[in-house]
């Protein structure tokens, strides 16, 4: 007999593709939801850490699916070993751009499509980085681009 048939589970319990729903909402959960709440009303920068197999990627996919899609644009990035190239391939295709040749070319675009994303008709980027402790080195040489 699996776990899955002597618990009863509906699915399997701990699997990085969970649901946002799948999240046990223990007071610590529900303080981090609240705090991302807080950054994204504030249009602020955090860093969600925790143990491993807490819930991190469950409690975001629950803020991300949660979101009012009038209001913001997700962008969720987890690509193990994360290269600038690769950054910048992800954070342009999801505003609907193709990716330059070049790295710098795409540093470029991206730089622009930031400088433009001050118009107040635009929906909100919400840029997440999942298992970001897993990106390649050179990825500390990614400029900032100047977002508040």
């Amino acid at each position: 007999m699996t776990p899955t048939e002597q618990w009863n589970w509906q699915t399997v319990p701990f699997r990085r593709d969970a649901k946002g729903e799948a999240l046990f909402d223990s007071s610590g959960h529900k303080e981090a939801f609240a705090r991302l709440h807080y950054i994204l009303e504030h249009k602020g920068l955090g860093l969600l850490t925790g143990e491993v197999g807490s819930g991190k990627t469950t409690l975001i996919r629950r803020l991300l699916t949660g979101l009012d899609d009038m209001r913001f644009l997700p962008i969720y990035i987890c690509v193990l070993g994360l290269k600038p190239k690769d950054f910048y391939g992800e954070l342009l295709s999801h505003l609907g751009e193709a990716m330059p040749f070049g790295l710098s070319k795409a540093r470029k675009l991206w730089n622009e499509r930031v400088q433009s994303q001050g118009d107040l008709s635009e929906r909100q980027w919400v840029v997440v980085i999942d298992e970001a402790q897993d990106m390649a080195e050179d990825m500390g040489s990614v400029p900032s681009s100047g977002v508040n």
